[in-house]
């Protein structure tokens, strides 16, 4: 009974290890997916001033997906700063609502791949049923980083003639991206990385199965 007893107990120990180190792959291997996406994603920062410059504390900031319909939603806080992280890239809408100042609409706020973009906000006197709408592409400055990027618009995508119908052929048309000869797929170096580094996206969907392109 003795060697038996010790049997079954050394195999439920050896399962319970197996189950363990499982266990804790998958966790990593999730953790190391959620950190892979927020890489992709852009982020919205900036200030909400009064026309004496002083800052605004409360003020309500909403952040529309114009192709997708998604909305986020904060606060500024006590220096009348807001921060807006984990957004999709492409064309955004930024609303800005306050007790006794006009509501403030920003249209065409294009967001790239991983960009890190500020728009400051100006709130005028008014009633909250007025609205201050502005649809003039803004200038979004990036203060937080010197790397180089971009996003290419459907539209532009669309006007161009494509040599073979090679997406992956538009990239040249960005800052610090250089193609191998022959333009094949998988050839294009970013700020000299190799080719495999380069992380795809189409309409905001990871694109980078090889056997596509």
């Amino acid at each position: 009974m003795s060697t038996a007893f010790c049997v079954c107990l050394a195999g439920w120990q050896r399962t319970r290890r197996v189950v363990f180190t499982l266990g804790a792959s998958l966790l990593l291997l999730a953790f190391s997916l959620s950190l892979f996406a927020q890489a992709n994603l852009a982020r919205l920062t900036g200030a909400v001033h009064d026309q004496t410059g002083g800052a605004m504390v409360g003020v309500a900031i909403s952040v529309t997906d114009a192709d997708r319909g998604l909305e986020r939603s904060t606060i500024t806080d006590a220096t009348g700063q807001y921060l807006l992280p984990g957004l999709l890239p492409g064309r955004k809408i930024v609303h800005a609502e306050y007790q006794g100042f006009k509501a403030f609409e920003q249209a065409n706020v294009v967001l790239g791949v991983a960009q890190d973009a500020r728009l400051d906000i100006l709130m005028e006197p008014g009633q909250v049923s007025e609205t201050v709408r502005v649809t003039e592409a803004p200038p979004l400055l990036d203060t937080t980083s010197a790397e180089l990027g971009g996003t290419l618009q459907n539209q532009v995508i669309n006007d161009l003639p494509l040599n073979g119908r090679n997406f992956e052929n538009l990239l040249d048309l960005r800052p610090g991206v250089t193609t191998y000869p022959g333009h094949s797929a998988w050839t294009q170096s970013t700020n000299g990385l190799r080719p495999h580094d380069n992380y795809f996206m189409v309409d905001g969907i990871n694109s980078n199965d090889p056997w596509m392109a």
